[in-house]
């Protein structure tokens, strides 16, 4: 008797299994799930071929449980990790998913910052690191392409004897600081599949979105994952009035000690009329888009 519950349980698994593969194969939108993980930032993106690229990690390792929920089981290669900047509430779930998941690519501006989850990470990065910049642009098929629209291929301060040393010491050729507000050191990019556009801004502030806006690098876009957890560093009117999104995604814990998203932000959004969404109030903000048309879910 008990042999025949646990073949029927067996079958259900299976009949489970096909269901969602036969939904995930047909399903030929674009899926980007910005995660809860508290008071961080943690984004997965799957093109419609399948490839998948995780942007930061969060604090800690529930980034693990969300991708639990999201990803579909069979799933255990990540294509690309990107660090935007190596603060912990971005880094240290990539920790985790790397002893985890089989990763292809691994994508970050190295540059100097001594905290020693950021140096185990700068140790683990081997081979399958790729320095970015402005220069970089890669396609991940027809439809669907990256930008990175910051740091800038030639921009920054020197890089001083101290910092010199801490990148011999982790046999790395660094990128050059662009200011002491590490924040400013993230990478930006943009995300597009057809006529759908996505800014990613990590936690960029005034000082980065100022120098975009004079080169004339932005422009409107459907979806802004707002800088620095919406913070009131970020997200100027200027720049607000610039991107025009229609929809803006703030990534901050509940109750967090910063006061996350502040206010003044929420504000500039009203202003503009930019709908936005709080990880912290809503959880999960999960976005599709077939190539025209975009719809959360």
């Amino acid at each position: 008797m008990k042999g025949n519950i646990w073949k029927l349980y067996a079958v259900v698994i299976l009949i489970w299994l096909i269901i969602i593969w036969i939904k995930d194969v047909r399903d030929n939108s674009l899926s980007v799930v910005f995660l809860d993980v508290g008071q961080g930032d943690s984004i997965i993106v799957r093109a419609p071929d399948g490839w998948t690229m995780l942007i930061d990690g969060g604090g800690g390792d529930y980034v693990l449980s969300q991708l639990g929920k999201v990803l579909p089981p069979w799933v255990r290669k990540i294509d690309v990790i990107l660090l935007t900047h190596p603060h912990a509430d971005h880094l240290r779930g990539l920790l985790e998913v790397i002893e985890r998941y089989e990763v292809e690519e691994i994508w970050w501006n190295p540059v100097y910052y001594q905290f020693s989850e950021y140096d185990f990470f700068v140790d683990s990065v081997g081979e399958i690191g790729v320095a970015v910049d402005s220069e970089v642009s890669r396609y991940v098929n027809r439809d669907v392409s990256i930008e990175v629209l910051w740091p800038l291929s030639e921009d920054g301060n020197g890089i001083s004897e101290e910092e010199m040393l801490w990148c011999d010491e982790h046999n790395i050729l660094c990128s050059s600081r662009f200011d002491d507000n590490v924040n400013n050191d993230s990478v930006v990019i943009f995300l597009s599949y057809q006529d759908f556009d996505l800014l990613l801004m990590g936690d960029a502030e005034y000082e980065v979105e100022e120098v975009l806006l004079k080169i004339g690098s932005l422009h409107d876009v459907e979806v802004l994952k707002a800088g620095h957890h919406c913070s009131r560093t970020a997200s100027s009117e200027e720049f607000i009035g610039v991107v025009r999104p229609e929809l803006a995604v703030c990534s901050c814990g509940e109750g967090n000690k910063f006061g996350h998203p502040h206010k003044e932000t929420l504000n500039n959004f009203d202003e503009f009329g930019v709908e936005y969404l709080r990880t912290d109030k809503i959880g999960n903000v999960v976005l599709k888009s077939d190539g025209e048309k975009w719809w959360i879910e």
